[in-house]
């Protein structure tokens, strides 16, 4: 069961998804820049694959942290970070 599917049905939490790093702080910085400026806007967890295209989880992750951090408010998000290696190459 995919892991998106499995924290709706556990929690009753509403996911979204991102194909890739780009996409995932594209998304955060949506969602951050909301202008209620409220702690709780935004993520409170993101699972960040850290083998993505485009745009891997390190960078990624960086990018959103320097957001948060640039902030004057704290930040209740807290980036969790997966991946899976799959190929032979790292067996």
């Amino acid at each position: 069961m995919p892991l998106q599917i499995l924290i709706k049905k556990l929690f009753a939490i509403e996911t979204q998804l991102a194909v890739n790093g780009e996409e995932a702080v594209l998304k955060f910085k949506k969602e951050y820049s909301n202008d209620c400026k409220c702690p709780s806007r935004g993520y409170i967890f993101i699972f960040m694959d850290l083998q993505m295209p485009v745009k891997d989880g390190f960078d990624a992750s960086r990018e959103i942290l320097a957001m948060t951090a640039a902030g004057s408010e704290p930040d209740f998000c807290r980036i969790v970070a997966l991946t899976s290696y799959t190929s032979e190459e790292v067996r």
